[in-house]
């Protein structure tokens, strides 16, 4: 069972990188590639072509965050339980 939820959190995980992750760069990309094709466009529409490519990467840096916690949310819990471990043995032994 263990196994089965680490294999999920790591397929989840390499989803949001390799999938969303990607489309956000190519949003990102877009948005840079037409500030720079069409610099008469109307400042209001330069503004929200702006704001389109800073939101995409904050969802980028956010998904990215996410991707490690979900990736490594189950290690942490063993390292907690292995120091647990290792405190109570130490006691025993004092």
């Amino acid at each position: 069972m263990r196994e089965a939820q680490e294999d999920e959190r790591q397929r989840i995980a390499r989803e949001f990188h390799e999938g969303t992750a990607q489309i956000l760069a190519g949003l990102n990309l877009n948005a840079a590639a037409l500030m720079q094709a069409a610099p008469s466009l109307d400042q209001s529409v330069r503004g929200m072509v702006s704001e389109i490519g800073e939101l995409s990467i904050k969802a980028i840096r956010s998904m990215c965050t996410l991707s490690r916690f979900i990736r490594f949310a189950d290690a942490d819990a063993r390292a907690r339980r292995l120091d647990f471990r290792v405190a109570t043995i130490r006691r025993q032994f004092r």
